[in-house]
Formats: structure tokens, C-alpha cells, sequence
């Protein structure tokens, strides 16, 4: 499949947008434009976007280039609704971190979240730090520009709540603190080894 397209937007972006919109079901995106024209090669996407002209150059473009339709929704009038196996986050930067908390409960376990730019300037970094905050023990993994993109990918998980594994493992108090260890502390490890 060839992809083509109009935008700010590298090589290796548009490869990793591929990758991802293969095995995705419902996305959404922020920031029309060059990945809203990638995403059209493979299925009608919601776009939300801030400004008028982003979104008639960016319908103009899947026109022309025969793309699957768009259904682009107004920044004002957003809302969300059932479950989205994709987001990609790519709009205005001082919007990033609301869209991101808006969206974030909407995306499905196992689901990813693509922040674009985050080989920009450090405000991008920090951004992505802030979006990552409040959700921490629900992302199983970050891939910080994954395949020399210019993209991190968050996958969303099941709340993980904290656990003490040395209390829910049953460990001693010496085992894990400097409380003093028994004569036979090395034969007590060796009952517990771990086969790897």
C-alpha cells in the first residue's frame, strides 16, 4: 500500500501512524492535518480540531486524494463517546493536556495514545510528562519516539493499584528492611530461590 499526503509530518511518522491504524478499530485524533490524511487511507476517523481552515484544507486534501471521508468535529463541540482503540494527540499545545485528560478514560485497555512532536523543544517534554502524571498506574508502557518517529506511545492498562509484594509474599522483616537476620538466613533464601 502506498500512502500519500500533505502535511508537517516525517517519513517514519507516517509509518508508525500506518502501524497503528491497521489494527485499530475507532480513532480519534487531535490536530487535523497530515495524520488525519494517513488515517483516511484505512477508515473513517473522528478529527477534532480547533481552527476552520485546518479542517477545509485538511477535507480538500482527502478529496483530492480519493481517501475515506472524515468526520471532523469542532473543538467546542467536542464530546466522547464509546471506546477508541487510537488516540493521536497533535493539537494546539496549550490544548494537548486537556485533550489528553478528556480522552484518556475513553481509551480502551490495551489501547495506545500517540503524542506527536515529542522530539520538539522541551515544552513538549514536560507536556508529556504532565499527561503522564495523573495516569501513571494506568500506562503499561511508553515507547518514547517509537521507530525514530517523532511520536511517544503510551498503552493504556487496568488500574494497577500498589501492592506490598514483601508483605503479600510473606516475607520476613529481615528480608526486606535491616532488621537482623537469623543464623540460617542463607539456608531460609535458599527454600524461597526463584527458578528463572
Amino acid at each position: 500500500m502506498k500512502i500519500s499526503c500533505i502535511g508537517d509530518i516525517s517519513k517514519n511518522d507516517i509509518k508508525l501512524l500506518c502501524k497503528y491504524a491497521k489494527v485499530s478499530d475507532r480513532i480519534i485524533e487531535f490536530g487535523s492535518g497530515g495524520s488525519t490524511q494517513v488515517f483516511a487511507h484505512f477508515k473513517e476517523i473522528i478529527s477534532l480540531e480547533t481552527e476552520d481552515i485546518w479542517i477545509n484544507i485538511t477535507k480538500t486534501h482527502i478529496e483530492s486524494l480519493g481517501l475515506i471521508p472524515t468526520k471532523f468535529m469542532k473543538w467546542d463541540d467536542r464530546k466522547f463517546e464509546g471506546i477508541y482503540d487510537l488516540v493521536f494527540n497533535d493539537g494546539l499545545v496549550d490544548l494537548r493536556f486537556k485533550f489528553f485528560n478528556e480522552v484518556f478514560p475513553f481509551v480502551k485497555i490495551g489501547g495506545k495514545i500517540l503524542i506527536h512532536d515529542t522530539r520538539g523543544s522541551s515544552e513538549y517534554i514536560n507536556q508529556l510528562c504532565d499527561c503522564i502524571k495523573p495516569f501513571y498506574n494506568e500506562i503499561s508502557n511508553i515507547s518514547i519516539n517509537e521507530d525514530d518517529s517523532n511520536i511517544t506511545v503510551l498503552t493504556k492498562c487496568a488500574l494497577m493499584t500498589y501492592e506490598n509484594w514483601n508483605i503479600i509474599e510473606g516475607k520476613e522483616q529481615w528480608e526486606f528492611t535491616q532488621s537482623t537476620k537469623p543464623d540460617n538466613w542463607k539456608k531460609v533464601l535458599k527454600g524461597t530461590e526463584i527458578q528463572i
